[in-house]
This record gives C-alpha cells, sequence and structure tokens, in this order.
C-alpha cells in the first residue's frame, strides 16, 4: 500500500478500478492478497477474500458531495471520481479536470479534459447571483450598462454602452478573444 502522503499512482488506480468510459462510472476489481496486510486474527488472503466478495465488480467513487462532485475513499484517502477517471485513462494526475458540459457527476471520457486553473475558470456557469444579465454586464445607477471580464485575475473594463444587447456583445467578443470555452455563462 502506498504512504498516505505520496499520490495514488495511476497504475495502482488502473489495477484497482475499472473505467467505462462510456458512462463514466467506476468499478471496483478483484484485488490480490498483496494488496492487504496480515495480523494476528486475519491473514492477507482472508481479507483479499472477504473484499473479494463483497466489493469486486460493483461501482466504486460515486457518492455525492454537496458540491455536486462524486467522491469516495481508496486506501483511507478521499478522491474525486473525476480526477481518478482521468488519471487511469490518461496515466497521470492533471492540475485541474473540467467537465466540458459544466455537469459534475458526468464522468464520461468525452467530458474529462486536463485544462489550469484560469481555463478551468473560463468554462464556469453563470453565477447563481445573476438572474437577469449576461455574465460580465450590469446595469450601472445612470441606466448605462457596463461590460467587463475577468483577465489572469483582475477585472478588464470593457465599456459603457446604452442597452443590453451591446454590452453582452463586447463581452462575447472578449470571451473569444481570451480563449473562453463556448460554454462559460451557460445557466445552471
Amino acid at each position: 500500500m502506498p504512504k498516505m502522503t505520496e499520490p495514488l499512482d495511476p497504475a495502482l488506480l488502473q489495477r484497482l478500478l475499472r473505467y467505462d468510459p462510456e458512462t463514466g462510472k467506476l468499478f471496483w476489481r478483484e484485488r490480490t492478497a498483496d494488496l492487504f496486510s496480515s495480523d494476528a486474527m486475519y491473514p492477507a488472503a482472508v481479507r483479499c477474500g472477504a473484499w473479494n466478495r463483497r466489493y469486486a465488480g460493483e461501482e466504486a467513487i460515486k457518492g455525492a458531495g454537496s458540491n455536486g462532485y462524486l467522491g469516495g475513499r481508496i486506501f483511507d484517502r478521499n478522491v474525486l471520481a473525476h480526477r481518478v477517471a482521468f488519471a487511469i485513462l490518461h496515466g497521470f494526475w492533471p492540475i485541474e479536470v473540467d467537465h466540458i458540459n459544466g455537469c459534475r457527476s458526468d464522468n464520461r471520457a468525452c467530458n474529462l479534459r486536463a485544462v489550469t486553473i484560469l481555463e478551468n475558470r473560463r468554462n464556469q456557469k453563470r453565477r447563481t447571483k445573476n438572474s437577469a444579465s449576461p455574465t460580465g454586464v450590469y446595469q450601472a445607477q445612470d441606466g448605462a450598462w457596463i461590460a467587463q471580464i475577468g483577465i489572469n485575475y483582475g477585472t478588464k473594463y470593457l465599456g459603457r454602452y446604452g442597452s443590453m444587447s451591446a454590452a453582452a456583445l463586447a463581452r462575447e467578443k472578449a470571451e473569444v478573444e481570451h480563449g473562453f470555452h463556448p460554454n462559460h455563462g451557460r445557466r445552471a
């Protein structure tokens, strides 16, 4: 078993879990006795047999958290299903994993991509507080429409406009110019 401070090796994950890229689900594989420790009461082979009877073939890492991500535990470590699925599929741990369609429980291979933190922020859903205007557009007290965009941890002012649609168009052009994902600002 790996030490608690080390990240789980993707090769070990491939040995422990079967990933179905079409559904995004993870299933426990049968384990071998070398993955279990022995003690005075139960040898590793007995522990292994009991584990396999109970878990082998069952869906793994399927608990939904309050944030919408699926998670679970492997060797007493909390793991997120989308990160484990990506590591199994590609053989490495990315900095961030983006759910392209914005659905945090959709872990199909076609919906996961490795991104930087900034790239991940460029594929966010619309904020729940913003129910009326497009993302990055708000109305000033004098009635003008303001457009802005977040770039590299700062806010870039895009201008004042006479209508919400003109401000939204300026925002859309800036999103394309700065490499935002087409799904950015979608409704939740």
